[in-house]
């Protein structure tokens, strides 16, 4: 849950590294792929998807309030405020991560 908010943070600053533009999260985010496929390895398959979908709404939550935290400057009312933007960027990435590691989980534990 911890790596997925801090991808979702560092995603809203953008980057230029060898003439690629993109974002710093595309450098935290991969850690989640190697945490799961550790799980596997160690736990194995089922473990790894309890542990997927027991993350998965708290990563949603935290990664919304704190983008939004980001998005409109830090103050409580401020947390808990609607802002689309930071729910899309949350939503996105709760799709992103709930399809990206039972993919992983299941091509990649053969």
């Amino acid at each position: 849950m911890v790596i997925i908010a801090l991808s979702n943070i560092l995603v809203q600053f953008p980057c230029t590294i060898f003439g690629w533009h993109t974002t710093l999260g595309a450098f935290s985010y991969p850690l989640v792929f190697i945490v799961t496929d550790l799980t596997v390895r160690l736990a194995g398959p089922q473990t790894a998807r309890n542990v997927v979908f027991k993350a998965m709404l708290p990563g949603l939550l935290i990664s919304y309030i704190l983008s939004n935290g980001f998005a409109q400057g830090f103050g409580f009312s401020n947390l808990l405020a609607l802002n689309v933007m930071a729910l899309r960027i949350a939503f996105a990435s709760f799709l992103a991560y709930i399809l990206g590691q039972l993919l992983d989980i299941l091509v990649f534990q053969r």
